[in-house]
């Protein structure tokens, strides 16, 4: 072969593969625009190979087996919502008021939120756990950190379990009954009066909890070097204690844990039991009835 013909299929040839090359890069490049585009716009999940976004209508088919709700959120706007066993909830910067239903629905509303942050609130179905979370947490920072205004939730008696998360923020709970819950803490505040719960967690980073009611089985607190304190509704000898102190202080009625005395087991041959950890904080733990 000419060597005019060998450089002009090699030419060719690199041209061709140079083709390629930006195709699939333009492909790629653009499914990352796609899903980016889809991030902003709602909760993503994937069926079948496709991203579906939980704004965007869906096949009519995929109703019953994905459940998820279209939430469009506005100022003042009010879901009620059935069939619902567990309520899990994972925010910050909010101020987060959860209160009793009197009906058997759960019922979401905001007051005061900016307009980005409604958009950027998810709230859907996960089979029997509705969960509530912000998909970006910079954009909640950056416009929450003054005021990201109120997410308010009356929650009915027969849940099974509520889990709240919250980084920074105020907590305020007041008359919920349930069968577990489960309380996070970062720097934030929590209030949780006037509960009734079969099993109670709660722990604390650098923030403070402080807890009021009545706990049916087990209570594990643990604290960092926040602080928490709860009145229990009963007595002091109703409780088994697993006690662990590092440099904080734990009071237990009038019984003080410091770090000298180490980890302590308590026998009251009781029926409930109550496990706390207290890193370099404060927990305070105070009966209605005494000893």
């Amino acid at each position: 072969m000419k060597k005019g013909w060998k450089i002009l299929l090699i030419s060719c040839g690199i041209c061709a593969g140079i083709g390629v090359v930006l195709s699939v890069a333009g492909t790629v490049l653009g499914g990352v625009r796609d899903l980016q585009e889809y991030g902003r716009r709602g909760m993503q999940y994937l069926e079948n190979d496709h991203w579906w976004s939980q704004k965007y209508s869906e096949p009519e088919e995929m109703d019953e087996e994905l459940d998820y709700i279209d939430e469009e959120v506005s100022p003042e706007i009010t879901e009620d919502l059935e069939g619902i066993s567990e309520l899990d909830i994972e925010l910050s910067y909010v101020e987060l008021i959860m209160e009793r239903s009197d009906s058997n629905q759960i019922e979401v509303s905001t007051r005061n939120m900016d307009p980005q942050l409604l958009e950027d609130l998810s709230i859907y179905r996960d089979e029997d756990t509705l969960e509530i979370r912000a998909q970006d947490t910079r954009l909640w920072k950056n416009i929450g950190k003054n005021s990201a205004g109120e997410l308010i939730i009356h929650v009915p008696d027969n849940l099974e379990g509520i889990s709240t998360s919250l980084g920074t923020g105020t907590l305020y709970m007041c008359d919920i009954r349930t069968g577990e819950l489960d309380i996070s803490i970062g720097t934030g505040t929590a209030d949780i009066q006037g509960f009734e719960a079969g099993e109670v967690s709660a722990s604390a980073g650098t923030g403070s909890i402080s807890l009021q009611g009545s706990v049916n089985s087990d209570l594990d607190l643990e604290c960092g070097i926040g602080t928490i304190e709860f009145q229990d509704s009963g007595k002091m000898t109703d409780y088994n204690y697993s006690v662990s102190c590092g440099m904080g202080s734990i009071q237990i009625g009038d019984d003080e844990f410091t770090k000298p005395a180490g980890n302590q087991n308590i026998n009251n041959h009781a029926g409930k039991e109550m496990d706390i950890e207290c890193g370099m904080g404060t927990v305070n733990i105070a009966f209605a009835k005494g000893e």
